[in-house]
């Protein structure tokens, strides 16, 4: 039989012997504290300037690439879908500044394929699209929609689209901070 706590006992003195803190031992599962340098803690926050120029990969997250939805000429505004696909593995883009697209051109990536970005001139008025609306629902299925067409992915360094993660199929249980199991 695997004594999981007698493992974990090793694991734990090895980490503390490559310096590592600490392990935590309080009411969640043990995890590793490191030392944290927060360069900016304490700073103000400084608001950017809106960029003359922005290049708008149509690639970013694990899934499929997603196919431009302007054209050169076309006015954008903040919140405006630019780019989608319909494979399952996949989420919209959505332009983040008002302006005019300039061309839509094909980079390569730091893989080494080609990748497809949409170039917009900003106008700086940041005008906010129509389509950004407070979605409608009354299901779990509405809300996964709505998930999906938030173009919402995780953090991590897939940035997997979050709507996968919610769908049904795809879950055996979630839990939201502050209820019961759902």
């Amino acid at each position: 039989m695997y004594n999981f706590s007698h493992a974990m006992d090793i694991i734990c003195t090895n980490l503390r012997k490559e310096g590592f803190l600490r392990m935590s031992q309080g009411k969640h599962l043990p995890s590793i504290l490191v030392k944290h340098h927060k360069n900016t803690a304490g700073r103000e926050t400084e608001v950017m300037p809106i960029p003359d120029v922005v290049e708008i990969c149509m690639s970013q997250s694990i899934g499929a690439p997603c196919q431009p939805l302007v054209a050169k000429g076309d006015y954008v505004k903040v919140g405006q879908k630019i780019g989608d696909t319909e494979a399952f593995v996949s989420a919209p883009i959505h332009s983040s500044v008002s302006g005019t697209v300039t061309d839509i051109t094909s980079v390569r990536s730091s893989m080494g394929g080609m990748e497809t970005h949409i170039v917009i001139e900003t106008d700086k008025k940041q005008e906010i699209s129509e389509e950004v609306q407070i979605p409608h629902i009354e299901s779990h299925a509405d809300f996964v929609k709505a998930v999906r067409a938030s173009g919402m992915v995780g953090l991590g360094g897939a940035s997997f689209p979050t709507s996968i993660k919610m769908d049904p199929k795809n879950l055996r249980r979630m839990y939201y901070p502050g209820y019961q199991r759902c």
